[in-house]
């Protein structure tokens, strides 16, 4: 923003250089970018393109690129001074985009990245000015920072106004760069809600890219739209679609390190529908085809659960137990344990609630076998008493209680 008055523009100047003498070189370049874009004919130009040397210094330390700097703004508004400010910035900002090398606190090399650091200095590329062949770089950037950044409908005009000024048939773009841009512009305006036409965007994409790069991206979307509407519509058409949609890409893309989530994003799916066997069904597939996987205990777990909220419970058990066999070290062990003493218990009143009396009966009892010194093993048994006088199997039912005057008198 141009400064209005004198006074404001050499205040400008002070905090540029006050932000140098502080340390902050990235600041002071930011500061003079900004004055030399919008106060060319300043007759503090002369100082700004000193501080935005000694930032340029301060910052990329060789001499050389320094001097060079020096001699190459010799005007303020000279496309060459203005283009090596700019390619500074976006250099900042790819580190931050990109990830700069570090440790973390266990002393393991992991990247930092500063996306909102990144935007800004993507932005102040633009403002200052950048080469031409750099630019399409720099938006695209923009573009992919506000969607990390939650903007998803900024976000989608960057990629509409890189699709109108080089996508047409006359434009400078080529056909990857143009299935970015519409994957990129139909992925933004899922996530902004605009679910039309982001599938209108994303059909597009696959029917103008049917072999592109993109390609598994655009099947997941497609099937994250459908699974959407079927979640604010309750329209199990579009939940049909939208299994489709991601089985299609997990088949299609067998080796691609994205299979993984996309196994999971069928069974929460599953999950969230309340079809658990189904939801079970891709748990255990996940397992199956990515043991080495991250989400391989999670998967376990939840495969377990939701056999259990199946009502299969010896299905359920097994699969817990597998887990604990497999990730003794696994924080959720303990609770996966108590998991397993739950659904014992659980598994009597299922069968009860099933009309298997029987079938109760056994499952209460074998409880108590199991977990003799467990707080619920007196009422598996009081239960199971109950059950075979419902049955007026008296002399059964009061061997059951004598059971518990017996281990839990006290």
């Amino acid at each position: 923003v141009k400064a209005k008055t004198v006074e404001a523009v050499e205040a400008w100047v002070l905090e540029a250089r006050a932000r140098l003498r502080a340390g902050a070189a990235r600041a002071a370049l930011d500061l003079t970018s900004g004055f030399l874009a919008q106060h060319g004919a300043s007759a503090w130009v002369g100082r700004m393109k000193h501080t935005a040397a000694d930032a340029y210094v301060a910052l990329r330390q060789p001499k050389e690129a320094a001097v060079a700097l020096r001699e190459r703004v010799d005007a303020a508004t000279a496309p060459e001074a203005r283009a090596a400010i700019g390619a500074l910035h976006v250099r900042l900002a790819d580190a931050d985009f990109d990830g700069v090398e570090t440790k973390d606190d266990l002393g393991r090399s992991v990247k930092q990245r500063n996306v909102q650091r990144a935007l800004a200095s993507y932005r102040h590329a633009l403002e200052v000015g950048v080469a031409e062949g750099k630019r399409i770089h720099v938006q695209e950037r923009i573009a992919r920072c506000l969607e990390e950044l939650g903007q998803h409908g900024e976000a989608s005009g960057v990629w509409n106004d890189l699709l109108a000024a080089h996508a047409g048939k006359d434009g400078s773009a080529d056909d990857a760069m143009r299935e970015r841009w519409l994957v990129g512009r139909g992925r933004s305006r899922l996530h902004a809600g605009q679910v039309n036409e982001a599938r209108a965007d994303l059909r597009a994409a696959l029917a103008a890219h049917p072999r592109g790069t993109l390609h598994m991206e655009i099947l997941l979307l497609l099937g994250e739209e459908r699974l959407r509407r079927a979640k604010d519509q309750k329209d199990e058409v579009a939940f049909e679609e939208g299994v489709t949609w991601i089985r299609r890409a997990i088949l299609e893309h067998r080796s691609d390190e994205r299979a993984a989530d996309a196994q999971k994003r069928l069974a929460v799916a599953y999950e969230a529908q309340g079809q658990f066997e189904k939801a079970a069904a891709e748990w255990s597939a996940l397992v199956e085809r990515f043991p080495d996987d991250e989400a391989a205990p999670e998967a376990r777990d939840r495969q377990a659960a939701a056999l259990a909220k199946a009502g299969r419970f010896d299905e359920a058990i097994a699969a817990w137990e597998r887990f604990l066999a497999a990730h003794p070290n696994h924080p959720r062990w303990q609770a996966v344990r108590q998991q397993v003493v739950d659904a014992t218990f659980a598994k009597g009143a299922a069968r009860m609630a099933a009309d298997d009396r029987d079938g109760a009966v056994a499952a209460w009892r074998g409880f108590a076998a199991a977990y003799p010194t467990n707080a619920k093993a007196p009422q598996a048994l009081l239960l199971a008493g109950d059950a075979l006088r419902g049955a007026e199997r008296y002399e059964a039912a009061l061997e059951v209680w004598r059971q518990i005057g017996g281990r839990y008198a006290a």
